[in-house]
């Protein structure tokens, strides 16, 4: 069974800068350095850049770094398990 499972989790074939790679250490060494570019610094950092997230006002800030309450965690357990 792990063998048919083996075989449908496959890649036979991918298209790496517009070149297609065939041979299976062609696609290993593609997809892994992908993954390298994508995981350095500069990789993480362009792809952060592009995205648009709202910042937390210092309130909001401190009060997610704050404990939880004892209120909260009895309204938390009586809500779960009532």
């Amino acid at each position: 069974m792990a063998n048919a499972h083996r075989r449908r989790n496959n890649v036979d074939r991918i298209k790496i800068n517009g070149a297609w790679c065939l041979e299976e250490n062609e696609i290993r060494e593609g997809i892994g350095n992908a993954f390298k570019l994508l995981l350095s610094s500069s990789g993480v950092a362009s792809f952060i850049s592009g995205l648009q997230l709202e910042t937390l006002d210092q309130l909001d800030a401190s009060t997610l770094e704050s404990p939880f309450t004892e209120e909260e965690v009895y309204n938390v357990v009586e809500l779960q398990w009532g």
